[in-house]
């Protein structure tokens, strides 16, 4: 069976979490960089994503094949084990792999929605009308999308200290938005953004001026995604 989700794989503690559609395997990263694989977790349902946060919490996005939804669950890393720490009780959800880690929380995508996880505190809300689609997050910034019309996007980036009350601090219009966005935050400056065809670097030191100081066009194909090395 494939499994060329949005996400694969995750690195935690000299470890290799790879998404095997069913489960979840574990591979050891040995000093030579050779992959031992330690152990494997089943589960009832293939995954559609997971995200590893650095205290082991693992939130994963099930996906009901019986009845084409999503489901929401957190597990955490212990030993070698993973076990299941919280499992949010919401309705139906329309297939989506979407998840954004905020810290030690998250956001799910729920319908047309998001879905704002905590499992340390085990609670969930959800935050209507507010944020479009998601292409990234940064500290306490949320970076999403809305449609204008045939072709036109507007571009948002929101600061937030209550997830459901957020600040607009800067927007723009594109005319090439696609479902492989995404925003990687370079040093406390800068951020890389993925605009279908280019890779754009926007200055970020003033929340009051943002704005975009390069891009790199490719000129032949959208980039589905990129990984930083420090």
């Amino acid at each position: 069976y494939y499994s060329n989700y949005q996400e694969g794989n995750s690195i935690f503690e000299d470890k290799l979490y790879l998404n095997c559609l069913t489960g979840i395997e574990v591979y050891d990263i040995l000093s030579d960089g050779s992959l031992e694989l330690s152990y494997t977790k089943f589960f009832n349902n293939p995954i559609f994503n997971f995200k590893i946060y650095e205290n082991g919490l693992i939130y994963i996005n099930f996906h009901n094949t019986q009845k084409s939804e999503s489901i929401p669950a957190v597990y955490e890393i212990v030993g070698n084990n993973i076990i299941e720490k919280y499992t949010p009780q919401v309705n139906g959800n329309i297939g989506s792999p979407y998840i954004h880690l905020l810290g030690d929380k998250a956001l799910y995508r729920h319908n047309y929605n998001w879905l704002y996880v905590d499992a340390i505190n085990e609670s969930c809300q959800f935050i209507t009308d507010i944020y479009g689609l998601i292409i990234g997050v940064f500290d306490n910034k949320i970076v999403d999308y809305v449609f204008l019309n045939d072709d036109t996007f507007e571009i948002r980036f929101w600061k937030y200290d209550d997830i459901a009350e957020p600040e607009l601090l800067y927007s723009y219009n594109s005319s090439n938005v696609s479902g492989y966005d995404f925003v990687y935050k370079l040093d406390n400056n800068h951020l890389l953004i993925n605009r279908e065809f280019n890779l754009s670097v926007l200055d970020i030191s003033d929340e009051n001026n943002y704005h975009f100081v390069s891009e790199y066009n490719l000129g032949f194909s959208s980039i589905i995604d990129v990984q930083l090395i420090e």
